[in-house]
């Protein structure tokens, strides 16, 4: 994907309701740049709340076949994420 963060509809339709989202991924290093827009980001956190840390998920990671430590990993990526984007638009 290219490197263009211009907002720009990802309907066919042209649909403006389509929340914004555009990746930039550097090969070389194996990380993600994500850009989103006011609606990909309540949407995105909307969904990262749900799973996120207090969750099921870290409290019974073996009702998902993950062992304690994985749960904790994801866990500490979802509040990473979840975190800065919950205060984003205050």
């Amino acid at each position: 994907m290219g490197t263009d963060l211009t907002p720009t509809s990802d309907s066919p339709s042209g649909d403006d309701q389509t929340p914004f989202v555009r990746i930039h991924l550097d090969q070389a290093t194996g990380r993600a740049v994500i850009a989103l827009d006011r609606a990909a980001v309540n949407a995105l956190t909307s969904y990262l709340d749900d799973i996120g840390p207090g969750y099921d998920l870290t409290q019974n990671p073996g009702s998902y076949g993950l062992a304690d430590h994985e749960a904790a990993r994801i866990g500490g990526v979802v509040s990473r994420i979840s975190g800065p984007l919950s205060q984003l638009y205050r």
